[in-house]
């Protein structure tokens, strides 16, 4: 309780000492007022302060050979140097009463980076609200001005650099361009190609019509063999020896009974062997082997005529396919496109609906839209389509081949049927003819010796009496080896042609190669100048698109007005301010005051 009325009589002291000292703190407290509203109103200098809005814009049109400024980058190039001493010349700054160095504008300017936005703040401060408004709007001028002028400048530059190498990748791609078009003009590929099928044609043709002839030569020799034979078991006369033999022993009516029993075996055997021969010849296949076989060969000579062609197609398509894949790495798959809110009609329409300062804020908003490259896209379909043109030609090719390998069997197959065959045929041919001439000469001999028995003066004329199967045989002989001369003849032409052939088609090859390699040579150089040909003149687009697009990349969103009251000094404040820190001063005097006079 002691100490609860101690701490009640110090505060009743405390009390006392500030009313008894209440001159010295009101006299402390009118002095601080006064002096700080003086100072305020007549001694500090009024601060106004003007800011402008400057917009950024991104580029449209992406462009490599410009660099994209960042907003950091732009807040750096406001204090330029260049672009102070033209602002302190053009509003004559230099001059009294003002005399502004380019330093005390760097420290009357400050510029923020409004988050989120693509705007760049200027705020600057001075005393004079009118001149604090045209510095800064023509601080803002001059800096969109002359950042344009740098901008297109680099885009000029950029632009005349691209132009003449656009110019002389121009001139060397339609250089090579004539180059290539006078080759194929000259080359005759096409024409040789066709030329080496037409020449391999005609060499299968050759062979198949060589395989034929000599054939046709074993089969004559075969049957000139075979005359010679008949003939050799003939005479050209029939001798008195002959006849003296077949009747010696035997009257004349023995030995023509016994003739006439030989004659009629020989005529049954004969005609059992012309009805053997009816048989064969019925259910013999040899004809339909011989359509067969030709049928055979023409096919095998239209499958290789094909597998030419089609080798021809593969290398065409994968050469398109080459080219095309090549095209294709050189594009881009989509396009990347930037644009302001503003262009779409929608977004465009709803901005109007809202207040100006959120449209301000929503105007530098980009939309990007991302579009498949119509070049890309035609690329890849053209390279589907070889590719599935390439595996058809292929799966044709190897189809071909299956079915010559077939047809080479089958043909071969039905040659030694038809050899089988053709031989059967020549044996009973053989056969029956050896008993035509058996029956012949028996009825021959059974004439003569009724000849002989009715007329004997006669007998030495019929002696003599001439073997006309011999001379049919004779004839047949003739005819046979002058066949067989001229098979010989039209093998040996065939050979030669094949020869002649396989060494014109070696060479048409050989030059096909050259030429193809040459061509493939252009072509390649022909991409790499069109490559180069197509980028300069995109990059060329780029730069135009840059120039008429990028007009606004810069540009003042909002100037500053005229500013109607000053920012600083805030006179009430300061009066304040120092009204209250008088009050604790003139309470510290107060104290301080009392303790001194106690201490006395």
């Amino acid at each position: 309780m002691t100490e609860i009325q101690e701490e009640e009589i110090d505060l009743r002291e405390y009390i006392n000492v500030l009313i008894k000292r209440k001159g010295v703190i009101i006299l402390i407290f009118l002095i601080a007022v006064i002096t700080a509203a003086i100072v305020s109103y007549f001694v500090l200098q009024p601060v106004y302060e003007a800011n402008v809005v400057i917009a950024v814009s991104k580029p449209k049109i992406k462009n490599s050979l410009v660099d994209e400024i960042s907003l950091e980058e732009y807040k750096n190039l406001i204090k330029n140097i260049e672009i102070e001493e033209e602002l302190i010349r053009k509003l004559n700054l230099d001059k009294p009463p003002v005399e502004v160095t380019p330093y005390d504008l760097e420290r009357m300017i400050a510029i923020e980076l409004p988050k989120g936005t693509n705007l760049i703040k200027m705020n600057l401060q001075a005393s004079n609200p009118k001149l604090t408004k045209d510095i800064i709007n023509t601080w803002a001028t001059l800096f969109v001005e002359k950042n344009k002028k740098l901008y297109f400048d680099e885009v000029k530059k950029a632009k005349i650099g691209v132009g003449d190498r656009l110019k002389h990748a121009e001139q060397d791609f339609f250089e090579i361009e004539e180059k290539l078009m006078k080759f194929n003009e000259t080359s005759n590929i096409d024409v040789i190609g066709k030329e080496i099928t037409k020449k391999l044609n005609k060499n299968i043709q050759n062979e198949s019509r060589l395989v034929d002839i000599r054939t046709n030569i074993e089969i004559g020799k075969a049957k000139i063999e075979e005359i010679e034979f008949q003939m050799n078991s003939k005479k050209k006369l029939i001798s008195s020896s002959n006849l003296n033999r077949l009747i010696e022993g035997m009257s004349l009516n023995e030995a023509n009974n016994f003739i006439e029993g030989q004659l009629e075996l020989a005529k049954q055997n004969l005609q059992a062997k012309e009805e053997e021969l009816k048989i064969f010849n019925q259910k013999s296949k040899i004809s339909l082997l011989e359509k067969e076989i030709t049928n055979k060969t023409n096919q095998i000579v239209n499958f290789n005529s094909r597998l030419v062609n089609l080798k021809i197609l593969i290398e065409q398509e994968k050469t398109k396919i080459k080219t095309a894949k090549e095209q294709l790495n050189e594009q881009e798959k989509t396009f990347i496109l930037t644009n302001s809110i503003y262009d779409d009609v929608s977004l465009n329409q709803l901005i109007s609906e809202i207040n100006k300062e959120d449209a301000l804020l929503l105007k530098n908003l980009k939309l990007k839209s991302e579009e498949l490259n119509p070049l890309y896209i035609n690329l890849e379909g053209r390279i589907i389509n070889s590719e599935i043109n390439l595996e058809t030609y292929k799966t044709e090719t190897a189809q071909i081949i299956l079915n010559i390998d077939i047809s080479e069997n089958e043909l071969e197959k039905n040659k030694k049927e038809f050899a089988i065959e053709k031989s059967k045929l020549t044996n009973l041919e053989r056969e029956k003819k050896a008993l035509e001439s058996t029956y012949v000469m028996l009825d021959s001999k059974s004439k003569e010796i009724n000849i002989a028995s009715a007329n004997a003066e006669n007998k030495e004329r019929i002696i003599q009496f001439t073997n006309p199967e011999y001379l049919s045989l004779q004839k047949q002989l003739t005819g046979l080896v002058i066949a067989h001369k001229a098979l010989l003849a039209e093998e040996k032409q065939l050979q030669e042609n094949i020869g002649v052939y396989s060494k014109r088609v070696s060479n048409l090859k050989k030059e096909l190669t050259e030429k193809k390699l040459i061509l493939s040579q252009l072509n390649r150089e022909y991409s790499a100048k069109e490559k180069l040909y197509n980028n300069l003149y995109k990059q060329a687009e780029e730069i135009r698109l840059t120039e008429t697009a990028e007009a606004d990349l810069l540009k003042i969103s909002s100037l500053a007005y005229e500013p109607r009251a000053p920012i600083k000094p805030n006179k009430k404040l300061n009066i304040l301010i120092a009204g209250v820190l008088g009050l604790f001063v003139g309470i510290f005097v107060a104290f301080f005051l009392e303790f001194w006079q106690k201490e006395k």
